[in-house]
Parts: C-alpha cells; structure tokens; sequence
C-alpha cells in the first residue's frame, strides 16, 4: 500500500512538473513590458521579411514602417538607406469627448508574442479597456494588419480615427479617399501616393477598416483632409456596459 502511495505521488508529481513545465514553456514565447517609461523607450520590430512595424510608447501608434529591398539616398551621409515609408496603422481615440492621452491611461502593458509574431498592447481609457494587436502578416508581404478589442465598463460612446501619416522625407504627398461598393460588400479606401527623397522611387499606400457587422449595418465612415502629409478615417460607435466590440 505504501508502494502503491508512493507510486501515485511520484505520477502526480511528473503530471504537476509537466504542466509546469508547459506552462513556463508557453511564457518564453511572450516578452512583457509594464511601467513604460516613453524618455526610456526602444520599441521591439513586427515584420514579415518584406514590412516591418516598430512599435511606439502610444499607446495604438507605430513609430516607422520600414520597407525591406527599397533605398533611397537621404538623411545621413550620401550612400543609400532603407526608405521608411508611410504610417497607415495610428489609430486615435475619443472617449465621451475625451480625446486618448498617454498620460491618462492606466495599466498599460506590452506584450511581444515571439510564436505568434505579434505585438499586444492593452490599457485602461476611462471607461473602456482596449486590447490592440499588431502584425505584419506572413502570406501577404505587403500587408500589415490592427486587431482592436474594446470593452465597456460602464456605457460609453468612442470614436476611433485612422491616420495616414507620410514622414517629412517623402515628397509630392497625394492623398485619395474612395468606396468600393458592392451587393454584397462595402470596401472603403483611403490611399497616399509620394516620391521618395531624390524621387527614385513611388510610393503607395491603401487603408481600410473590417467590421464585424453584416453588409449594410457597418458604422457609418467620415473622411478628413488634415494636412498635405497627413489624412484619416474615423466612426463613431456607442456600448453598453459589458459589451465589446471588435474590428481591424
């Protein structure tokens, strides 16, 4: 009988160091950061081999989008540099007309998936808490992707505005806005178009928004020319306490 108990402990033991052992194994692959501090920050890189996506201390902003392969001769020296392109991922944030501030948030972490090649942020907005993925997607090389998940605490309307932003180096900006419209789907396109410093190369970039609502019922979408450089969708939503909402 003392056998047959020592047996079972020894079992349970093993079975209790596996999961262990599992669960240890599983957290290696994820890199946190809490107490970010933006005076002491190296943001970690997203990419796919083609598009890489640097993170930023905002919280749902990229720093730099990095194209792989393209270079142009500009900022230092006089050889050839890689050519960061546009910054089509910054998203922005109004709660009850409040507009997101760094400094107001609370828990905000960061979180680098090394198995799933993606960055998650998530904080506290008032009275909403957002959790926001980043990634740079394998099977499309030129295609980088934003997952938003908001959750009400208590009711609240928010407002989200994605930014197209073109860096200071790039030159003749151009920037469109159109809707591909079909029976059965609704596609809406906010595009830029520049050169690239000694006009070597073009540049493009398109945006649009995935919404969890069938065709018909999405939110409905607003257009605003800010600057030469710089455009942005935005829509409004409203949540009831407990509700979340979804979209990319």
């Amino acid at each position: 009988m003392k056998n047959f108990n020592r047996t079972l402990l020894v079992v349970f033991y093993l079975a209790l160091t596996t999961i262990l052992f599992a669960q240890n194994k599983q957290d290696l692959w994820q890199i946190k950061a809490k107490d970010i501090d933006p005076n002491r920050y190296f943001g970690a890189m997203v990419a796919n081999g083609m598009t890489g996506l640097v993170s930023d201390a905002r919280p749902m902003y990229v720093k730099e989008v990095v194209l792989n392969g393209v270079f142009d001769r500009y900022q230092r020296g006089r050889v050839s540099n890689i050519l960061k392109g546009f910054n089509a991922l910054n998203l922005d944030m109004i709660v009850n007309d409040d507009f997101l501030d760094a400094s107001k948030i609370s828990d905000f972490e960061q979180t680098l998936d090394m198995k799933k090649a993606m960055l998650v942020t998530t904080f506290q907005n008032g009275p909403v808490r957002v959790k926001h993925e980043l990634a740079s997607l394998r099977n499309l090389p030129y295609t980088a992707i934003a997952n938003v998940e908001i959750t009400a605490d208590k009711d609240a309307e928010f407002t989200i505005l994605n930014n197209i932003l073109a860096p200071n180096h790039l030159r003749a900006v151009q920037n469109f806005y159109s809707e591909i419209d079909r029976p059965h789907v609704k596609i809406p396109l906010f595009t830029s178009v520049a050169k690239s410093p000694s006009g070597a190369v073009q540049l493009a970039v398109s945006n649009s928004f995935i919404f969890q609502e069938k065709h018909g019922h999405e939110p409905e979408l607003i257009h605003e020319d800010w600057d030469f450089n710089r455009h942005l969708v935005k829509f409004t939503k409203k949540l009831k306490k407990g509700e979340t909402y979804r979209f990319s």
